[in-house]
């Protein structure tokens, strides 16, 4: 009787198997659109961000699973420059703050590439269930997984839609789902599910790949436009002992006025002024600077490339 049962189960299987969806895609042919050692300054930069979702299910766990892929799927491909998304600047932040602390070298925060375009999308289908049929009171069948967004490329500075795009992957794993023969007999087969929503999702994020990789060149943007060169904004810090507030507050006025000096923050403590700028020259250029501007009733004690100028109230 259980020969029978399997007999009649494998047909129902193959049945199913003969109506899955065709949906294949090779990632291998995707990474050979753009040629491997494509140079830096011939590839767009863009960073990929969270997906949004309109629906109520797990989609909005899988938008920020699906942005982390598919930027790991776009650096292998090699047609685009990748950056980390702005999401994740806390990173960056926190390396700076080490820097600015004299932990480390100088702080390049100032040469952060801007993205040319942003890669998004907003996740319209997120389904898992089984298709099958009833055997002897037995169930057989596929776990399906369906996902669904549109795939949109955005232009950071003006909001345009630079291309937008449907993307829909359908995945089916063959097997028996709960299967039961009678009482004492449960045979696997449930967690099949997970594994067709992973299938589903690799094969979106391939395509999506594939999609973004063909249409670069309807984006109107120009791939040379990002070798762009790195900021010569040097970020200095100045250190004024002996001041007392009112006169931390002028000191600060008049760094601010000096030609080529931008973002001067400040930080009083124990009659010193600690300023954080950014500078279109050296070290050794502000500090000249300094003393030729607002040299009157300072004296420069140090100027160093890591730990930056430090200077002294003269009474």
């Amino acid at each position: 009787m259980i020969r029978l049962y399997i007999s009649l189960l494998l047909l129902a299987g193959g049945c199913l198997c003969n109506n899955a969806i065709a949906q294949d895609v090779d990632f291998e042919k995707v990474k050979s659109i753009c040629p491997e050692n494509t140079p830096r300054e011939e590839k767009i930069t863009l960073a990929v961000v969270q997906f949004t979702s309109r629906t109520r299910s797990k989609s909005g766990e899988l938008g920020k699973e699906l942005a982390t892929i598919l930027t790991n799927s776009l650096y292998e491909v090699n047609c685009f420059r990748v950056l980390e998304s702005a999401q994740n600047v806390d990173v960056f932040n926190k390396e700076y703050a080490i820097n600015n602390q004299g932990y480390g070298g100088q702080n390049q925060r100032g040469n952060m590439l801007a993205a040319q375009v942003i890669v998004t999308g907003e996740i319209t289908e997120y389904s898992e269930g089984t298709t099958g049929v009833n055997v002897l009171g037995a169930s057989v069948g596929q776990n399906k997984a369906h996902v669904g967004f549109i795939l949109k490329v955005l232009d950071p500075v003006t909001r345009d839609v630079l291309f937008s795009k449907s993307i829909d992957m359908t995945s089916k794993a063959n097997g028996f789902h709960g299967l039961s023969l009678g009482r004492n007999f449960n045979l696997i087969g449930s967690e099949n599910r997970s594994k067709a929503m992973n299938d589903a999702v690799e094969k979106a994020i391939i395509k999506a790949s594939e999609v973004l990789a063909k249409s670069k060149d309807e984006w109107n943007i120009e791939a040379s436009a990002n070798d762009i060169a790195p900021n010569t904004h040097t970020n200095i810090r100045i250190q004024v002992q002996n001041v007392d507030y009112r006169s931390s507050i002028e000191f600060q006025k008049n760094i601010q006025s000096l030609t080529g000096v931008e973002n001067v923050s400040k930080q009083f403590t124990d009659n010193v002024g600690v300023y954080n700028t950014s500078f279109t020259g050296t070290v050794d250029d502000l500090a000249m600077m300094i003393l030729d501007k607002i040299g009157t009733g300072f004296e420069i004690l140090q100027v160093s490339q890591n730990s930056g100028i430090i200077i002294q109230k003269i009474n």
